[in-house]
């Protein structure tokens, strides 16, 4: 069935959202979809991320003050159940072997945040978190005296996280 480019957007996002497996903000599924891949249009993305939402095929879930994810919701599971077939199989494929390749980027991008401020006196604050869905991790708060050392120190994060958090656990519970 040919559908208009609206919906056609819409079913491609389900079947995103299906193939990932995982809740996303709304930045990761725009990166995922507009920005590191053509799949559709950034602002036709975002327009067609509003209008599942509204009309409840996907859900935003705010498990911390400070975080929403979107997630399939059953209804939406029930859609692409059903669209399936007009997704053609070579855009079907290239999606679930990009997902399958860089789902756990996508996570770690959600996991592993990062960023920094310039502060009154001159200084950068540099606030690094490890989260999951539901809850904050760690979070690290550091001043540091110059802007480039804190941007340094934010795009290096997402590597060393897992590695800094491991030692401070194990320091801190022998």
């Amino acid at each position: 069935m040919r559908h208009d480019d609206s919906t056609s957007n819409k079913i491609l996002l389900l079947f995103v959202l299906e193939k990932l497996e995982i809740p996303v903000t709304e930045e990761v599924l725009l990166q995922l979809c507009s920005v590191d891949n053509q799949w559709i249009p950034y602002f036709l993305c975002r327009q067609a991320i509003q209008d599942l939402l509204q009309s409840g095929f996907i859900a935003k879930i705010k498990p911390t003050e400070n975080l929403a994810v979107l997630s399939l919701t059953q209804d939406g599971i029930m859609c692409i159940s059903h669209f399936y077939k007009d997704i053609p199989n070579s855009k079907q494929k290239e999606i679930a072997a990009y997902i399958n390749d860089n789902r756990a980027a996508y996570k770690r991008q959600q996991e592993f945040r990062a960023d920094y401020k310039k502060t009154q006196d001159g200084f950068y604050m540099v606030t690094l978190k490890i989260s999951q869905i539901s809850k904050v991790l760690l979070e690290i708060n550091i001043e540091i005296p110059e802007e480039s050392l804190a941007k340094s120190i934010v795009d290096g994060w997402p590597q060393n996280a897992p590695l800094i958090y491991r030692n401070l656990y194990e320091n801190l519970v022998e």
